[in-house]
Formats: C-alpha cells, sequence, structure tokens
C-alpha cells in the first residue's frame, strides 16, 4: 500500500504552539521518504474567530489543508469543536485515516504489515490510554448509586458510565498502558485530546482523583493516535457525538471525549484493536522503564510529557527550540530529540 493513501487529520487552536508542532508533523513525514511527502495532512483548527495561517507558518502549511470550525460550533462545543471537525474531513477513498493529535511525530514509517492488515481486517486501532479516566464530580445525586464519584476504582466507573450511557455493561479484557499515575494538573493535560489550557481545565485538575491504573479495562485508546479506515471513523463519528453531552456530565472534564470513544465503539459494535505502544509512546520515565526495549523501535511519538520542555513553546520559539536541543535527555526524550535533530538539522525554524 503507497503511504499516500494515508491521511492525518489532527486539530487544535490558531496559535504559534499548535501551528508549530502541525509544521513539524509535516516535516517528519517528508523526512520518512517520497511517497510519505505524498500523505495528505489535514489542520481542523477551532476559536471564537477564523484567522490565517500567519506569514511565518505559512510555507510549513503549503501541504497541509486547513479547515475551521464554525464559531457557533466553537461556542458550544469549545476545543473539541475542531476535534470532532475532523471526523467529517477524511477522504473516502483513502486506504487508512488517522487522528492524531498535533503533538505526535512520526520517528519511523507506518510497517507495511500495519498498513496491509488495516486494509485486510479494518478495525479502529488505538494504543491503550495511559491511565484509567478520573472523574471530577460526583453524580449520584442525580443518578443515585448509578452515579460515579472522584476517586472511584477505575472497574466500578467502567461499569457504572456503561450502563447510564449504553444501558448494558461492557467487557473489560484489557489493562492501561502504564500502570501507575499521580493526581494533578499533569495528568490531565497529559490525556486531553486537544492539549486544552483554559481556566477550566486548570480548576478541573485540581479536583482530581486519579484510581490505580493496575484494574481491568475495555478498549480504550488514547486520543492521540487512532486510526481506521474512512467508512469506521465515519461510524465512530455517528456513534460518537450523540454521546458527548452526557459522558461530559457524568466525567466532569476535558477527558469525556477519550471516555466517549470506548462508549462508542461499543455502542456501534465497531471492530477494534490494540496497537502496541511504539505506535503511540509518551516521553514519559515510566513507559521508559516499562517498555525499556520498544524506546529504540518508537514509531510514533507523543510528546506529551513537560518535565524537561514545554510542548506548546519547544518548537514556537527560537529560545526554547535551543534550550531543548542543549538538554542531555534519556530515554525516549532523547529519541525525541534526536528525531527532531534530523527533522530541523538542529537549526531553527526547522533546518
Amino acid at each position: 500500500m503507497p503511504a499516500s493513501r494515508v491521511e492525518f487529520l489532527i486539530c487544535g487552536s490558531p496559535n504559534d504552539a499548535f501551528y508549530s508542532q502541525i509544521a513539524l508533523f509535516r516535516r517528519s513525514l517528508d523526512l520518512l521518504g517520497p511517497d510519505w511527502r505524498d500523505a495528505r495532512v489535514v489542520a481542523a483548527f477551532g476559536d471564537t474567530e477564523q484567522r490565517s495561517i500567519p506569514s511565518r507558518w505559512a510555507p510549513y502549511f503549503e501541504r497541509i489543508e486547513v479547515f475551521h470550525a464554525t464559531t457557533d460550533d466553537f461556542r458550544r462545543d469549545k476545543y473539541f469543536a475542531a476535534s470532532n471537525l475532523r471526523f467529517s474531513l477524511v477522504d473516502p477513498t483513502a486506504d487508512v485515516s488517522i487522528l492524531c493529535d498535533a503533538d505526535t511525530v512520526l520517528m519511523r514509517p507506518l510497517p507495511m504489515d500495519f498498513l496491509t492488515e488495516m486494509k485486510r481486517n479494518p478495525a479502529v486501532c488505538a494504543v491503550q490510554a495511559h491511565v484509567p479516566f478520573a472523574v471530577s464530580i460526583d453524580s449520584r445525586p442525580q443518578y443515585g448509586d448509578g452515579g460515579l464519584y472522584p476517586g472511584m476504582p477505575s472497574t466500578e466507573s467502567w461499569e457504572k458510565i456503561s450502563r447510564l450511557v449504553l444501558g448494558q455493561p461492557i467487557e473489560m479484557s484489557h489493562r492501561h498502558s502504564l500502570n501507575t499515575w499521580r493526581p494533578g494538573l499533569r495528568g490531565l493535560r497529559g490525556e486531553s485530546v486537544v492539549q486544552s489550557i483554559s481556566r477550566r481545565t486548570r480548576a478541573l485538575s485540581k479536583t482530581i482523583l486519579h484510581p490505580t491504573a493496575s484494574s481491568p479495562c475495555p478498549f480504550y485508546p488514547n486520543y492521540g493516535f487512532i486510526g481506521g479506515s474512512p467508512a469506521l471513523i465515519t461510524r465512530l463519528r455517528d456513534a460518537l457525538l450523540p454521546l458527548h453531552a452526557q459522558v461530559a456530565d457524568i466525567v466532569g472534564n476535558d477527558l469525556y471525549g477519550q471516555v466517549a470513544i470506548t462508549l462508542a465503539l461499543e455502542a456501534a459494535a465497531l471492530p477494534s484493536r490494540v496497537l502496541p505502544i511504539t505506535y503511540n509512546f509518551p516521553n514519559d520515565p515510566r513507559a521508559d522503564k516499562r517498555y525499556r526495549d520498544d524506546v529504540e523501535r518508537i514509531i510514533v511519538m507523543h510528546y506529551l510529557r513537560t518535565q524537561h520542555f514545554d510542548r506548546h513553546r519547544v518548537f514556537a520559539e527560537r529560545e526554547a527550540f535551543d534550550r531543548f536541543m542543549r538538554l542531555k535527555l534519556r530515554g525516549s526524550n532523547e529519541a525525541f530529540q534526536s528525531c527532531v535533530r534530523s527533522i530541523t538539522n538542529g537549526t531553527y525554524p526547522f533546518g
């Protein structure tokens, strides 16, 4: 299958943070060879007004298709307006459509056996979410004993939210991709599809209690990299969007979109498949330790952790970029830094 038959749909806000990340993503594809240079990249933005790509970023967006959510959609759905828009932008003639976060980069080509299997046996494919979803509000006053509450054990949370939303239990035969977690802001932002840094998100993060990650869970994809045939992505959209409002009211934070994917897949009985961690590897020391042998085989890097650098500034500002390139790093962060050096030639902006 030619790489040009693969498309990548990215969402974000129209600002330098996301412009720079998406520009780097495009450059990472170009570095992988002629086939990948022809792969379709779509950027969907959402904000209170529609803006043109600034001149400093325009050269990098020449082969990126840009779309904007309507202002009405943004007022209603906030940052998820751009995420939701992507589902309507898939090319029905593509072989594989991939929804990915802006803070991802391809370090290696997607393997041919993966692409062939996706065409032969289509499924919605993703790496399992790193940790259980957090609950920020107590919904027992509304739902009685069927409601959820902050700190509820993960398995019980899935049982209850599935019964509330779908009216039935959900199979839990998987585990989260990381097995420990700490409460706080980094947890919420780390799992947020749109990397929201709004006041609302920061306020919610202070109340989040993260349950342990060792308990069973359903197929619960990390939103950073989700692939499928265009037809499956469209069917997922049709099942997903009607669930958003109810799941948001129950979960009470921006993880609702990720949780709703699991429930939508179940509701529509869509085929799904768990991908190895290499398809969405977080720059996280826990991942480095647990998946030590995979660090040298990372396909998709998800640079969402902020211990060593700020993902919103590292490619948007020369000083932040230069500081990042000078860092002495280890594990996945070192692998990512080496990849960035190859893409940019170690110079800003992007070689």
